[in-house]
């Protein structure tokens, strides 16, 4: 995503939903699900249902925080039930807010990070009472955001949009 600078592989068990891909120069969204709920096909590994968003946009210098307070401030509705900051992942968990799923959970994870001049926005919605509305989602996104990392290039290995312009 984002020409290159943010490479998603989901966890085993769970696929990007090819219809939800948007992949712009500046960024992107995906939905990820498990495989089996996507192409139902239960031959697979079995996982825990979730919904997995990933949304990935240019860092504008100062317009974006990091600061886990500022992140709590941006998603308005919503009580927080535990703050997690981790390297460079700020984890959420939230009990409420206006864009929980029907059949979710009210409980779920968000989480902010920063990577090769991009914003990574991540939230993941569990089944009511499930695994992953607790440790289980926090876990696969620490996992999630840990695996983007790794597998994206490093930071000066990408050409940003303004390098190009310039070319």
């Amino acid at each position: 995503m984002a020409d290159g600078a943010v490479v998603v592989r989901p966890p085993a068990g769970y696929c990007i939903d090819p219809n939800s891909l948007s992949n712009q120069s500046g960024g992107g969204f995906a939905l990820i699900g498990s495989c089996a709920s996507l192409t139902g096909d239960t031959s697979g590994v079995f996982v825990e249902p979730a919904i997995i968003t990933l949304s990935v946009s240019l860092a504008e210098d100062g317009a974006t925080s990091m600061d886990s307070a500022a992140f709590q401030t941006a998603l308005g509705r919503g009580r927080i039930l535990n703050a997690i900051s981790r390297d460079d992942l700020n984890l959420l968990q939230v009990e409420g807010g206006a864009r929980v799923p029907p059949s979710a959970d009210k409980r779920h994870w968000r989480g902010l990070m920063p990577l090769n001049g991009h914003v990574l926005g991540l939230a993941l919605y569990g089944a009511k009472d499930s695994a992953m509305v607790a440790d289980q989602g926090m876990q696969l996104m620490i996992t999630l955001a840990e695996t983007i990392k790794r597998d994206s290039p490093a930071a000066g290995a990408v050409a940003t949009p303004a390098a190009n312009a310039s070319e």
